[in-house]
């Protein structure tokens, strides 16, 4: 389960793996879908579309993994990177983990595209 920003009717139609829970406030929802790769799939497109989170199983933080030009700076504002290691099978880039910011994720999303890198994965807890 994940807080996001209310997602009008005809967002929630076209993602049917959302599934809306209950209202919190006018701006935020609680909604549920399946974990691992669905939920990296639909948190991405949400970003993609602005729309903001603000926690993930009751967390304000997670860990993300990006791929990255050996090149990019990842010294992005919400973010800590623990760790990059180099892609043999992709020269010239690597895998980092970032601890993030939940509710900087739109902004960071943004960051990241703008420095060549991409995210992965979203840890779900």
């Amino acid at each position: 389960m994940f807080v996001v920003a209310t997602l009008p009717p005809e967002a929630l139609a076209k993602e049917p793996r959302i599934k809306p829970l209950r209202a919190l406030t006018p701006q935020w929802q609680l909604v549920q879908t399946p974990r691992y790769k669905d939920f990296t799939e639909i948190v991405q497109a949400l970003l993609d579309k602005g729309y903001g989170l603000a926690e993930v199983a009751g967390n304000h933080d997670i860990l993300i993994t990006v791929i990255a030009p050996d090149t990019a700076k990842l010294d992005i504002k919400g973010t800590t990177e623990l760790f990059s290691l180099a892609l043999d099978a992709r020269p010239g880039f690597r895998r980092a983990g970032l601890k993030a910011r939940i509710d900087k994720l739109v902004d960071i999303n943004r960051e990241l595209r703008a420095r060549g890198a991409s995210i992965e994965h979203f840890y779900d807890y």
